[in-house]
């Protein structure tokens, strides 16, 4: 039912929270990698060599996931998947974890208008008053949120702004498009073929550019990874790939089958939340008054968007 639905997309949002700090974590070991591309590689190559024996027989991959229909989301889905954990990934490298996780919140802005312009019905491509109201509070509630300078990263020469921050934004728009997307596939393909054609895709398409990207510029994983024999550092990323990753997108997926993107929303929000708490304790990051302002904010927006008139 619609109860346990959402239930799903909560937990979504719990597993979503943990990414954050948890890369943080691998970022402070001694020869950790630090490049955004491997790190993506490695995550993705991990949920595809997952997902290869859970959804699908091995022996019907070419033929169920990766041809026709089906091989066409698994591509679309993998393209945005990269691009939004490439950009998430790239930001947590030089902002700190619960300021990334509040600009994240625009997906609470960018998912509704999005749905409106290319939702596959007309229910899912319906904006009510509360979604606009909430749209509006969100993106103020962030903007103020961005007004404390000194977050970390590269001046853009916008009171406050960062290049960290311009690459939250961005894999804000990816996640929100993936988000939008997924809602509509659910109803077109399997939950097997289409949660197996996803990290497949992710792992193709990221495994593919880190490989470009070492022929290019002929460096070597040894020097992009000098501690890649750490256990530690394996675990880290083997979490934020079966657990952040690969768990929360299935639950995403089952949750999204009965659940339109802009009632999702809501729920999917309260990943900043979950993300400022795991970071407090975890990470004991510090926030500022204007991060704490912007947040509340973006829960009343949430608050707002959930208002079914």
């Amino acid at each position: 039912g619609t109860t346990g639905a959402e239930s799903m997309l909560l937990a979504t949002a719990i597993l979503w929270g943990t990414y954050p700090p948890a890369l943080k974590v691998l970022f402070a070991q001694e020869g950790a990698p630090t490049d955004p591309l491997l790190i993506c590689a490695v995550r993705f190559a991990i949920m595809a060599a997952a997902a290869s024996f859970t959804f699908v027989p091995l022996r019907d991959v070419g033929s169920k996931v990766l041809s026709g229909r089906a091989g066409l989301a698994a591509f679309e889905l993998g393209a945005l998947g990269v691009a939004g954990t490439l950009l998430n990934t790239a930001s947590l490298a030089s902002t700190s974890a619960i300021r990334v996780a509040i600009l994240l919140s625009l997906v609470n802005v960018f998912t509704p208008l999005l749905a409106a312009l290319v939702g596959k019905t007309a229910e899912e491509r319906t904006v009510k008053v509360p979604s606009i109201i909430a749209c509006i509070m969100a993106l103020f509630s962030t903007l103020y949120a961005l007004s404390d300078k000194g977050a970390g990263g590269d001046s853009l020469g916008i009171d406050g702004l960062t290049l960290g921050d311009l690459e939250a934004m961005a894999a804000a728009f990816a996640y929100s498009s993936t988000k939008v997307r997924l809602g509509s596939l659910t109803k077109e393909i399997d939950a097997p073929s289409l949660n197996s054609g996803r990290f497949l895709g992710q792992g193709i398409i990221a495994c593919a550019v880190l490989a470009a990207h070492l022929l290019t510029t002929q460096t070597s994983l040894q020097s992009e990874w000098p501690h890649s024999n750490d256990l530690s550092q394996w675990a880290i990323l083997a979490f934020t790939a079966l657990i952040s990753g690969m768990l929360s997108s299935i639950l995403q997926a089952k949750g999204q089958q009965t659940v339109t993107p802009a009632v999702a929303q809501p729920i999917f929000s309260t990943v900043t939340v979950w993300s400022t708490v795991f970071s407090a304790l975890v990470l004991h990051e510090t926030i500022t008054p204007s991060e704490i302002v912007g947040g509340l904010g973006i829960v009343a927006a949430s608050l707002v968007n959930s208002l079914r008139i």
